[in-house]
Protein backbone atom coordinates (compact mmCIF):
# COMPACT_ATOMS: atom_id res chain seq x y z
CA UNK A 1 0.00 0.00 0.00
CA UNK A 2 2.76 2.42 0.25
CA UNK A 3 3.04 2.84 -3.44
CA UNK A 4 -0.93 4.07 -3.20
CA UNK A 5 0.07 6.69 -0.93
CA UNK A 6 0.14 10.07 -2.37
CA UNK A 7 -1.26 11.56 -5.21
CA UNK A 8 1.26 10.06 -7.93
CA UNK A 9 1.41 7.59 -6.00
CA UNK A 10 -2.42 6.73 -6.44
CA UNK A 11 -1.83 7.78 -10.31
CA UNK A 12 0.13 4.81 -10.68
CA UNK A 13 -2.07 2.58 -7.98
CA UNK A 14 -5.21 3.76 -10.43
CA UNK A 15 -3.18 2.44 -13.81
CA UNK A 16 -1.77 -0.78 -12.50
CA UNK A 17 -5.22 -1.73 -11.03
CA UNK A 18 -6.67 -0.99 -14.45
CA UNK A 19 -4.57 -2.41 -17.01
CA UNK A 20 -4.94 -5.36 -14.54
CA UNK A 21 -8.84 -5.27 -14.94
CA UNK A 22 -8.16 -5.25 -18.74
CA UNK A 23 -5.93 -8.41 -18.81
CA UNK A 24 -8.36 -9.97 -16.69
CA UNK A 25 -11.17 -9.29 -18.45
CA UNK A 26 -8.89 -9.40 -22.09
CA UNK A 27 -10.23 -5.81 -22.89
CA UNK A 28 -8.21 -3.62 -25.07
CA UNK A 29 -5.17 -1.83 -23.45
CA UNK A 30 -6.92 1.72 -22.95
CA UNK A 31 -5.25 2.83 -20.04
CA UNK A 32 -1.90 2.42 -22.43
CA UNK A 33 -2.91 5.93 -24.44
CA UNK A 34 -4.15 7.50 -20.89
CA UNK A 35 -1.41 7.45 -18.94
CA UNK A 36 1.39 9.89 -21.19
CA UNK A 37 -1.43 13.18 -20.06
CA UNK A 38 -1.99 12.46 -16.89
CA UNK A 39 2.42 12.45 -15.92
CA UNK A 40 2.65 15.46 -18.41
CA UNK A 41 -0.08 17.51 -16.48
CA UNK A 42 1.42 15.96 -13.28
CA UNK A 43 4.50 17.40 -14.73
CA UNK A 44 3.20 20.56 -15.26
CA UNK A 45 1.58 21.42 -12.01
CA UNK A 46 4.42 20.45 -10.14
CA UNK A 47 6.80 23.34 -12.58
CA UNK A 48 4.04 25.54 -12.09
CA UNK A 49 4.22 25.08 -8.20
CA UNK A 50 7.92 25.23 -7.98
CA UNK A 51 7.51 28.90 -9.77
CA UNK A 52 5.41 29.75 -6.46
CA UNK A 53 7.81 28.71 -3.71
CA UNK A 54 9.93 31.59 -2.36
CA UNK A 55 13.25 31.05 -0.26
CA UNK A 56 12.87 30.85 3.23
CA UNK A 57 13.20 33.88 5.53
CA UNK A 58 15.48 32.51 8.49
CA UNK A 59 14.03 35.56 10.60
CA UNK A 60 10.46 34.98 9.60
CA UNK A 61 10.19 31.33 10.80
CA UNK A 62 12.80 31.36 13.58
CA UNK A 63 10.13 32.22 16.40
CA UNK A 64 8.30 28.97 15.35
CA UNK A 65 11.41 26.71 15.37
CA UNK A 66 10.36 24.11 18.06
CA UNK A 67 8.46 21.37 19.30
CA UNK A 68 4.67 20.94 18.48
CA UNK A 69 1.76 18.45 19.41
CA UNK A 70 -1.81 17.88 17.95
CA UNK A 71 -3.78 15.62 19.96
CA UNK A 72 -4.98 13.95 16.99
CA UNK A 73 -1.92 13.37 14.92
CA UNK A 74 1.10 13.69 17.50
CA UNK A 75 4.30 15.56 17.92
CA UNK A 76 6.44 17.51 14.72
CA UNK A 77 9.49 19.10 14.94
CA UNK A 78 10.05 22.72 12.91
CA UNK A 79 13.79 22.86 12.73
CA UNK A 80 16.46 25.42 10.84
CA UNK A 81 19.41 24.02 9.23
CA UNK A 82 21.61 25.60 6.77
CA UNK A 83 18.70 28.23 5.82
CA UNK A 84 16.00 24.60 5.25
CA UNK A 85 12.89 24.65 7.17
CA UNK A 86 12.74 21.24 7.78
CA UNK A 87 9.31 19.30 9.45
CA UNK A 88 9.98 16.10 11.37
CA UNK A 89 7.37 13.66 12.23
CA UNK A 90 7.21 10.02 12.69
CA UNK A 91 10.44 8.96 11.79
CA UNK A 92 10.16 11.32 8.46
CA UNK A 93 11.20 14.55 7.81
CA UNK A 94 10.83 16.64 4.49
CA UNK A 95 11.53 20.22 3.48
CA UNK A 96 9.22 23.02 3.50
CA UNK A 97 9.55 26.12 1.43
CA UNK A 98 7.06 29.33 1.71
CA UNK A 99 4.16 29.52 -1.31
CA UNK A 100 4.24 33.47 -2.45
CA UNK A 101 1.65 35.45 -4.04
CA UNK A 102 1.34 37.72 -6.60
CA UNK A 103 2.22 40.52 -4.29
CA UNK A 104 5.05 38.45 -2.91
CA UNK A 105 3.48 37.86 0.64
CA UNK A 106 3.98 34.36 2.18
CA UNK A 107 0.58 32.19 1.60
CA UNK A 108 1.63 29.08 3.42
CA UNK A 109 4.96 26.63 3.57
CA UNK A 110 4.29 23.43 0.97
CA UNK A 111 6.39 20.17 1.46
CA UNK A 112 9.52 19.74 -1.17
CA UNK A 113 10.51 16.48 -1.10
CA UNK A 114 9.30 12.98 -0.69
CA UNK A 115 7.25 11.17 1.15
CA UNK A 116 4.26 13.91 0.98
CA UNK A 117 5.26 16.49 -1.69
CA UNK A 118 3.17 16.64 -5.04
CA UNK A 119 1.94 19.28 -7.00
CA UNK A 120 -1.93 18.92 -5.86
CA UNK A 121 -3.38 20.85 -3.45
CA UNK A 122 -2.45 18.70 -0.27
CA UNK A 123 -0.62 19.21 3.04
CA UNK A 124 0.53 22.79 3.90
CA UNK A 125 1.87 24.41 6.60
CA UNK A 126 0.81 27.95 8.17
CA UNK A 127 2.93 29.32 10.60
CA UNK A 128 0.63 31.84 12.65
CA UNK A 129 -0.26 33.47 16.24
CA UNK A 130 -2.32 31.27 18.63
CA UNK A 131 -5.14 32.31 21.12
CA UNK A 132 -2.80 33.09 23.48
CA UNK A 133 -0.19 34.97 21.12
CA UNK A 134 2.38 32.47 20.83
CA UNK A 135 3.40 30.62 17.86
CA UNK A 136 1.64 27.81 16.41
CA UNK A 137 1.61 25.64 13.64
CA UNK A 138 -1.34 24.49 11.10
CA UNK A 139 -1.15 21.45 9.10
CA UNK A 140 -4.21 21.69 6.78
CA UNK A 141 -5.32 18.99 4.06
CA UNK A 142 -8.33 18.85 1.71
CA UNK A 143 -11.21 16.84 3.37
CA UNK A 144 -13.08 14.65 1.74
CA UNK A 145 -15.72 15.85 -1.28
CA UNK A 146 -18.25 18.33 -0.05
CA UNK A 147 -15.60 18.56 3.46
CA UNK A 148 -13.89 21.45 2.52
CA UNK A 149 -10.04 21.80 4.45
CA UNK A 150 -9.36 19.54 7.27
CA UNK A 151 -7.44 22.43 9.56
CA UNK A 152 -5.22 20.60 12.43
CA UNK A 153 -3.66 22.98 14.99
CA UNK A 154 -0.38 22.50 16.63
CA UNK A 155 0.29 24.20 20.20
CA UNK A 156 3.78 24.37 21.16
CA UNK A 157 5.35 21.70 23.36
CA UNK A 158 6.02 23.53 27.11
CA UNK A 159 5.14 26.92 27.48
CA UNK A 160 6.56 28.13 24.31
CA UNK A 161 8.15 26.69 21.23
CA UNK A 162 12.06 26.30 21.66
CA UNK A 163 14.37 26.30 18.67
CA UNK A 164 15.41 22.69 17.81
CA UNK A 165 19.12 21.69 17.06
Amino acid sequence: MVLTNGAEQALFGNVVMLRLLELLFDLPPAIDALLPPALTSAAQGWSDLQAQLGSVDPAAVTPYLGHYANPDLGEVTLALREEVLIFAASGFSSELRPQIDADGTVVDYRFVDPPIARYTPSLTVTLQEGADGGPQLALTTPGDVGEGELVYPFAPVGATATPAP
